[in-house]
């Protein structure tokens, strides 16, 4: 992995520096906590390793810092450091080790939140050398201005962000919850943790109009329906009651099959030059002129709990072709003693705290599924590629269809979700470039 060459003119501390010694300086600062080599200094520092290899030049010849044998670290010439303690500062070699880091036991006793497993896993790849590639660290041996400038810095190269730009949201959280609960830091600031670039700011949504067109709807279903592309009824049922009733991914793992109750609905219409109209006092107004027709299809409705609120929602699903199978899905299920919609195990007991871990393994390989429809479909991906989030896509699917229908009713579609429209029209809901020339068709200046 190449370091990014950018000419710096203040330390990772916000210092500006006036003098190249000053560089030396915070090198120094830095060999204080743990031997580092070039190339982690010149992530840190924003330097090439050409330009590093100059400073600790200039720091052996003043006999300041010395390279350790059999190694590339460095380290301050009164370090007792050597090519072990190295070993032992960078490598940990299995779970149990990891989870028998002091940092890490005082993470998990600390921090009670629903996903602190799913942030722990994530740093413990980050350790094990997986998130970027030649870097490991042992939690115990982090530091925390060092350490944390040196893997953002590594971090924004990975993802191609310049020094300015702020890391992805989950990263920035995933360290501050390590350095707050692991190493104990509960008094970090808002100036610190932006000063080591893992502020709290959230990311700017990108997705709040991602959709999917009925067209695009419809091709997936025919996917999904065909046997030829290799895809379970389990898998087509989960589509389609994601899509319908717009669920977290790992809530719907939580649905037993005694929640579904399957209607029949009938809705009344008109019709006028093939468009049919269901708005009731639109029919009480025409009736006299034309005929109320009456739409009859399957539907089905839920309360579905929601553990990240701890609230229960009303659902709906009103594609009958869609509904036909989920009817089918569930009635099998119940007959085969199953006691979940989509889970197996009827032992399970969920749990707030712990529900996410449980399903953390089924809601990924789910998501790998769909990403792989999403392609055959050939959906547009680009805006969001390299995110293996498709369980997330089809959540944003489900808002769009739903606020579509019913003209952006952000407070109606709030009432199946969310405490109160803001996250809903801010991360999901606002109109999509076509809904809005729907909208506005009808204006006249």
């Amino acid at each position: 992995m190449s370091t990014i060459s950018v000419h710096r003119l203040r330390l990772p501390n916000g210092k500006v520096v006036k003098n190249p010694r000053e560089y030396e300086e915070y090198i120094l600062s830095m060999l204080k906590n743990r031997p580092c080599t070039p190339k982690e200094i010149a992530g840190v520092l924003q330097k090439s390793t050409k330009q590093v290899h100059r400073y600790l030049k200039n720091l052996k010849d003043s006999n300041k810092v010395v390279k350790i044998d059999g190694s590339d670290s460095y380290k301050l010439k009164s370090s007792k450091d050597d090519i072990n303690s190295i070993k032992k500062q960078k490598i940990i070699e299995n779970f149990t080790e990891f989870d028998n880091c002091q940092t890490i036991k005082n993470w998990r006793l600390k921090n009670k939140s629903i996903d602190v497993e799913i942030k722990i896993k994530w740093f413990r790849k980050l350790c094990f050398g997986q998130i970027v590639k030649d870097f490991k660290i042992n939690p115990d041996f982090y530091e925390l201005e060092a350490s944390t400038n040196l893997i953002v810095s590594l971090l924004r190269e990975k993802h191609g962000l310049s020094n300015g730009d702020l890391l992805p949201y989950s990263h920035r959280m995933n360290l501050r919850n390590f350095i707050i609960f692991g190493l104990g830091y509960s008094s970090l600031s808002k100036a610190e943790a932006e000063g080591l670039g893992i502020s709290g700011e959230k990311t700017k949504p990108k997705l709040s109009t991602l959709h999917m067109t009925d067209n695009q709807y419809s091709e997936i279903k025919q996917i999904l329906f065909d046997e030829s592309n290799g895809f379970s009824e389990k898998e087509t049922v989960l589509f389609g009651f994601r899509y319908g009733t717009f669920a977290r991914p790992s809530a719907t793992y939580l649905v037993k099959c005694a929640d579904l109750k399957f209607y029949t609905r009938i809705v009344e219409y008109i019709e006028i030059n093939g468009k049919k109209i269901t708005n009731a006092k639109t029919i009480e107004i025409l009736k006299k002129d034309y005929e109320v027709k009456e739409y009859e299809h399957r539907a089905c409705s839920l309360e579905l709990y929601e553990p990240k609120q701890d609230q229960t929602y009303p659902k709906h699903i009103f594609d009958e072709e869609m509904v036909n199978r989920i009817e089918a899905y569930t009635k099998k299920r119940i007959n085969d003693g199953f006691k979940f919609l989509f889970w197996d195990n009827n032992d399970t007991v969920w749990q707030k705290r712990t529900y996410r871990k449980i399903v953390n393994a089924r809601v990924v390989e789910d998501g790998k599924r769909f990403l792989r429809l999403l392609k055959i479909a050939k959906f547009p991906l680009d805006e969001v590629e390299g995110m293996i989030k498709a369980n997330y896509f089809i959540r944003h699917f489900g808002v769009q269809k739903w606020l579509r229908e019913t003209d952006y009713n952000l407070d109606f579609i709030a009432e199946m979700g969310w405490e109160s429209t803001e996250t809903l029209k801010t991360w999901y809901g606002k109109r999509t470039l076509d809904a809005l020339q729907q909208k506005v068709s009808e204006i006249i200046f």
